[in-house]
C-alpha cells in the first residue's frame, strides 16, 4: 500500500512538472520531441529508483514482522489473534498469500471449524505443485474428519507422491490406517499393522507409533505377548515403558503394569497409579496421584473425572473448589459445572458465593427450577436464615418428588424459628439410654381375643359346598 501511494504521488508531481515547463511539447510532433532530445528530464530523479526500493523491502519487512506475530500467536494458543494479523496479510503481497491461506486452515482446523479449514486448503494457490505437499496432510485429516470420502485415496496418493523423499513408510502407518478404515473399513485393516510385524525389532521410534496405534485401535491383545520381548534399548527408554504399561493395564496385568510404570512420574503414569490405588480403595493415595499428574498436564481429562468425586468422599472442598472451576465443558454442560461449584462451595460454607452460582444458572439458563438447583438454593437460604426464600425452593423441590424438602416445609408451617434450631450451636439433647431406664419400661399385656367362631368349622363347611356343587354337576 505505501509502495502504490509513493509512485501516485510521484506521478502526480511529475506530470504537473511536464505540463508546466513542457507544455508546449503536447501540442507538437515527433520532429519537436527529437529537436529537444536531451532537454527532458526523466520522471525520476537520480535517488527515487533506491528510494522505491527501499519502500518495497520496508513493506515486505513489515509483512514478515506481521507473519512472525502469527506463528507466535499460534505457538501461544492465541488463534483470534492469528487470524486477525491473517486477514491484513492476505491483502497485500502475493508472495505470502499461499502461506497466509496455510496457517488460516491451520486456525480453523485448531478451533474446529473443519469445512473452513477443507475451503482454505481448496484453493487454486495451495493446490499447486509447490504447495500442496505442504498442506496435503491437514487436508486428508479434514476430509476425514468430514467424512469426505469422494476423492480421498486420489489426494492420498498425490500426498504419497510428493513427499517422496520426506516420508518414511515406517511412520506412515498412522494415517493410512485411518485412511483406509475411512475408505474401506473391515477387521483387515485394523488388524494389519501388528499382525504381520515384530515390535521387538523395530527402533524405538517406530515401536512408540505402533504401541500407540495399537492403544488407539483398541488392538492391545495383538501387542500384548511381544511387549516381554523387548529389547533392553526399548526398555531404557521411558515412553516405551510408559506405553507398555499403559497397554498391561488396559489388559488387566495390573502387577506386571505397575512394575514397568513404578519409577515413572509423567501425567499419563501418575493416572494410572491412582486407577491401582482406586481399585485398592486407597482413595487418599488416589487423590494424590490425580492432583499430581493434573500438577503436570491442568488440562487432563482423565485426572479431573477422577480427582472430582474423591475430592467430595474424602472431603476435600477446597481442591474441589478448584477441580469444578477447572474442568472444561462443552457450553450445554457449563450450567451442570456451575452447580457443583455451588456445592463445593456451600460445604466449605461460603454461601454468597454458592448463590452467585446458582443466580447465574437461574439468569441464563432454564434450569432454575432444575432440583439439584431448587435443593442447594433451599439449603443455602436455610443457612442463612432466610425463611420465605427457603420455602420456596422447598416447595419446588417437594413437587420434584423430595420427600426431605417436604418434611421441611412442613417444619415451617408449624415452627417459624425453624432455622434458628437448626443452626443453634449448643449441643442438642439426646438420650440415646431410654431403653435401659426400668422407670420407662412398662408391663405388656398381651390381647386375647374372644373366639366366637372356629376357623376350622368354616373350612369344613367350604370344603362340603365344593363337594355338593361338585355333585349338582
Amino acid at each position: 500500500m505505501k509502495i502504490f501511494l509513493l509512485l501516485l504521488i510521484h506521478l502526480f508531481f511529475s506530470s504537473a512538472l511536464f505540463a508546466g515547463e513542457y507544455g508546449s511539447l503536447t501540442e507538437n510532433n515527433e520532429d519537436n520531441l527529437y529537436r529537444r532530445r536531451g532537454e527532458l528530464l526523466p520522471l525520476m530523479g537520480a535517488g527515487s529508483e533506491d528510494e522505491v526500493f527501499k519502500a518495497m523491502m520496508n513493506e515486505f519487512t513489515l509483512q514478515k514482522a506481521e507473519l512472525r506475530k502469527v506463528k507466535y500467536y499460534l505457538i501461544n494458543g492465541e488463534v483470534r489473534l492469528a487470524k486477525m494479523y491473517l486477514r491484513q496479510l492476505m491483502l497485500t503481497e502475493p508472495k505470502l498469500k499461499p502461506l497466509a491461506y496455510r496457517y488460516m486452515a491451520m486456525i480453523e482446523f485448531i478451533m474446529g471449524n473443519y469445512e473452513d479449514s477443507l475451503k482454505e486448503l481448496k484453493r487454486p494457490e495451495l493446490t499447486q505443485f509447490q504447495n500442496y505437499d505442504k498442506v496435503c496432510v491437514l487436508r486428508i485429516l479434514n476430509q476425514i474428519i468430514l467424512n469426505d470420502t469422494e476423492d480421498l485415496e486420489k489426494q492420498w496418493d498425490r500426498c504419497l507422491l510428493e513427499n517422496i523423499k520426506e516420508m518414511q513408510s515406517n511412520r506412515l502407518v498412522w494415517l493410512e490406517t485411518l485412511v483406509r478404515l475411512k475408505i474401506a473399513p473391515n477387521e483387515n485393516t485394523i488388524q494389519g499393522p501388528f499382525k504381520y510385524k515384530k515390535i521387538f525389532s523395530l527402533p524405538n521410534e517406530d515401536i512408540k507409533i505402533t504401541l500407540k496405534l495399537a492403544i488407539y485401535l483398541n488392538q492391545e491383545k495383538l501387542v500384548l505377548n511381544e511387549i516381554n520381548q523387548l529389547t533392553f534399548d526399548a526398555i531404557v527408554d521411558k515412553e516405551v515403558r510408559e506405553l507398555a504399561g499403559l497397554i498391561l493395564f488396559r489388559a488387566k496385568k495390573f502387577s506386571l503394569a505397575y512394575k514397568f510404570i513404578e519409577d515413572l512420574n509423567t501425567p499419563n503414569v501418575n493416572n494410572i497409579k491412582g486407577n491401582l490405588y482406586l481399585m485398592q480403595n486407597k482413595y487418599e493415595l488416589a487423590f494424590a496421584q490425580f492432583k499430581l499428574a493434573l500438577s503436570q498436564k491442568q488440562n487432563s481429562l482423565n485426572a479431573i473425572e477422577r480427582a472430582l468425586p474423591l475430592a467430595w468422599e474424602i472431603q476435600q472442598w477446597e481442591d474441589g473448589t478448584k477441580l469444578a472451576e477447572q474442568i472444561i465443558t462443552s457450553p450445554d454442560g457449563a450450567m451442570s459445572k456451575m452447580a457443583l461449584t455451588s456445592a463445593f462451595f456451600i460445604q466449605r460454607e461460603k454461601y454468597s458465593e454458592a448463590e452467585k452460582r446458582l443466580d447465574y444458572i437461574t439468569t441464563y439458563s432454564t434450569e432454575g427450577e432444575n432440583l439439584t438447583v431448587t435443593q442447594l438454593y433451599s439449603y443455602t437460604h436455610l443457612k442463612q436464615k432466610r425463611n420465605l426464600e427457603t420455602m420456596k425452593y422447598a416447595d419446588l423441590s417437594c413437587k420434584s418428588f423430595d420427600l426431605s424438602q417436604c418434611w421441611l416445609m412442613y417444619q415451617f408451617s408449624y415452627w417459624d424459628q425453624f432455622p434458628l434450631t437448626v443452626l443453634r450451636d449448643e449441643p442438642m439433647f439426646k438420650n440415646t439410654n431410654w431403653w435401659n431406664d426400668e422407670s420407662t419400661l412398662t408391663s405388656i399385656t398381651p390381647l386375647k381375643e374372644t373366639i366366637y367362631v372356629n376357623q376350622k368349622d368354616i373350612e369344613e363347611l367350604d370344603d362340603a359346598l365344593i363337594k355338593l356343587t361338585t355333585n349338582q354337576k
